[in-house]
């Protein structure tokens, strides 16, 4: 954490501007109060985790009554204690519900909850794996649980921010509205479409970014309107994104088109590079406004500094939110460096599949979200774990029951357990459980591609995008590191640094030895990052959403990133995408926690 930043200049703020700031605080005021009696249950909850989970079991229990899954398994009404569902029902992954969750998008009622499905969201996470799943509103109230007692305790504590605006991601950029077969809808517009209408109505009212940013269709277009509507918030507090990596990306444009935004800041006008009459119609309805001063303000900054210092453009910044741990931990700090007046509070663990933490001022580690859902929890042994017998040092894998119709669903994800906040766990993301590559035996797992392209960032130097890929050269089988911000020079000597980290291991040593892999070869990747988010949204991953994983074992991504052409072009020795796919391992070590891998 870092101390608030104190501006270098004291902005002119009219008497308009206070009286926007006292509209805010009472918007906020009204936000603290609707969200109090969820804080008082989360207090409440860290005192009592049992008490908390048998709340969440009955509310589970509700949605569960005259269901499909209620008849499959007998006595599970019969239940109190979340503690005995693993009597009744087995654990199951996506592929054990998938004919339910498809018959529900196709209109059928009751199969896994007999709450109301409001929405459908795709889930992927950093494999890129689709996976459709159910939003219930007894689960977006859930939802609200988690999210209530984040915010009401961010507010508490920060009172900074109850006279600012904030900017919460908006998403899906690149995605088409659709509905399922049932007509259903999938998709959100924004992230706050998880709280129930009063509240989101509320927040909106706050946010400095409109809904429309959704509707632009491509990456491009969004990133500059997102940009053109910030621009005029001087009264922006929080940025709250999930991955740094959207943020990186978001900055870059700053700085790419910092003159044409302040030209349109000065006209009240909004036109993307390149826009076509889609993007131009689109971009027309934003509520942009004209901002002469400020735009010949920033001018001058400009000027003299040769960039759009954040800063200067938001001298209010408090508070950045986002993902800071597993493979997030690559790139938190970087685009932290570049907001340096801000407060970095990492995000908890919240997935598609529900919410499992939160960030509470004074925890190690965000805390287990008590009040959401019920939770179980898998050793490295196998043995189950309640909320309340986690203990320090455990690395436990996250079981979900929710109101969404998920029985004791296995996330995929691993979590250590930092300490307690009164009674409960405090948690911090590990990352998926580790897949593993074994071309020829060597077994390079998520884990170890993370510590060796860490450990050559820190040797040699640290590239702006990095990525382990197999492959299967005619008469050359190996590893493939993509590059992007190094030379020729730094290139080669990154990979040198990746080899011999992984020769560290034995297996990959054999296999080296016995001439089965080739040595480690560095690709410089222009716009490796940017890359590899298009290429994810085109998969149909929501941008922010993304994940940059440190090892990636689609074939696809030598094509994506190993493409030239004059705008991405590539400076090394072109890479055969491999005919067929490394042999994959799940593996359940607690020991193998970074991000699962690309599939």
């Amino acid at each position: 954490m870092k101390a608030p930043f104190s501006p270098p200049f004291s902005p002119p703020f009219s008497a308009s501007d206070v009286m926007n700031d006292g509209i805010r605080a009472g918007i906020h005021g009204a936000l603290l109060a609707s969200m109090a009696p969820a804080a008082r249950r989360f207090d409440r909850a860290r005192l009592d985790p049992q008490g908390a989970q048998r709340a969440a079991w009955r509310g589970a229990q509700k949605s569960l009554r005259g269901t499909l899954v209620a008849r499959r398994y007998t006595g599970l009404l019969r239940i109190e204690d979340p503690a005995a569902l693993r009597d009744v029902a087995p654990v199951v992954d996506y592929d054990d519900i998938a004919d339910d969750i498809h018959a529900a998008a196709a209109g059928a009622v009751g199969v896994r909850s007999a709450s109301p499905i409001e929405r459908f969201e795709r889930s992927g996470g950093s494999s890129g794996a689709q996976k459709l799943l159910p939003l219930t509103k007894a689960f977006l109230g859930e939802m609200q649980q988690g999210l209530s007692a984040w915010l009401f305790d961010l507010y508490r504590h920060t009172p900074a921010l109850l006279t600012t605006s904030a900017y919460w991601s908006i998403s899906p950029i690149g995605q088409k509205a659709s509905r399922t077969s049932g007509g259903i809808v999938i998709g959100a517009d924004d992230d706050v479409s998880y709280l129930p209408g009063p509240l989101r109505g509320l927040m909106r009212r706050v946010m400095a970014a409109p809904q429309a940013l959704a509707r632009f269709p491509d990456v491009d277009s969004c990133r500059y309107a997102t940009l053109r509507t910030l621009i005029e918030r001087p009264d922006l507090g929080l940025i709250s994104v999930w991955s740094p990596t959207f943020l990186t990306l978001l900055l870059d444009g700053l700085q790419a088109h910092g003159a044409k935004l302040l030209d349109d800041l000065a006209e009240g006008t909004c036109r993307p590079p390149g826009a076509d009459a889609t993007v131009a119609a689109v971009a027309q309805t934003l509520p942009v406004q004209r901002q002469r001063r400020r735009a010949d303000r920033l001018r001058r900054h400009l000027h003299q500094a040769g960039h759009l210092d954040p800063q200067q453009v938001w001298p209010r910044l408090h508070h950045l939110s986002m993902w800071c741990d597993g493979e997030s931990a690559r790139f938190a700090a970087a685009v932290a460096s570049r907001l340096p007046g801000a407060v970095v509070q990492p995000k908890g663990l919240l997935a598609t599949e529900g919410i499992i933490s939160i960030p509470i001022t004074g925890a190690i580690a965000p805390v287990l979200a008590a009040t959401s859902h019920v939770y179980e929890f898998i050793d490295g042994d196998g043995r189950i774990k309640m909320p309340h017998e986690l203990a320090v040092g455990d690395v436990v894998e996250v079981l979900l029951t929710t109101s969404s119709g998920l029985l004791r669903y296995r996330l995929g994800d691993r979590v250590e357990v930092m300490g307690h906040l009164d009674r409960l766990p405090c948690l911090r993301f590990l990352g998926r459980v580790a897949t593993t590559c074994d071309l020829v035996g060597e077994k390079v797992s998520s884990a170890l591609a993370t510590t060796v392209l860490e450990r050559a960032a820190a040797e040699v130097q640290r590239p702006r995008f990095s990525l382990l890929v197999p492959r299967r050269d005619v008469g050359a089988v190996g590893y493939v590191v993509y590059v992007d911000g190094l030379d020729d020079v730094a290139a080669a000597a990154f990979a040198g640094a990746v080899e011999d980290g992984l020769a560290e291991g034995h297996p990959y040593r054999y296999a080296r030895a016995l001439g089965q892999l080739a040595p480690v070869r560095a690709v410089r990747s222009t716009d490796g990052l940017d890359r590899f988010e298009r290429w994810r949204i085109q998969q149909g991953q929501r941008a922010g959403d993304i994940k940059i994983p440190s090892l990636c074992l689609d074939d696809d991504v030598h094509a994506v990133l190993g493409q030239t052409g004059a705008t991405a072009a590539t400076a090394a020795i072109p890479v055969a995408a491999p005919p067929a796919r490394p042999h994959i391992t799940s593996s359940a070590s607690p020991h193998q926690h970074k991000d699962q891998p690309c599939p």
